[in-house]
């Protein structure tokens, strides 16, 4: 028997520390979700004591990110 959620599975792929080149420097987001080849979106992870509602650095390198990996989310 052929089991089609089995080649589903083996396709989907989370990527820690995945590698983009933005303005020529190589960054990397903490954690890129694929399906296949295709990067769906990223996620940024902070230390709990990082204030993410005030410091609008943190807010900007995840839109760079996203912006950069050409993926339609960020988190």
């Amino acid at each position: 028997m052929f089991s089609t959620s089995w080649i589903f599975e083996e396709n989907k792929h989370v990527i820690h520390e995945d590698s983009l080149e933005i303005e020529g420097v190589k960054k990397m987001p903490d954690y890129a979700f694929k399906i296949g080849k295709e990067r769906k979106f990223f996620v940024e992870a902070k230390k709990p004591s990082v204030k993410i509602e005030t410091n609008p650095e943190d807010a900007f390198q995840l839109k760079r990110y996203v912006w950069s990996g050409k993926v339609p989310l960020g988190f």
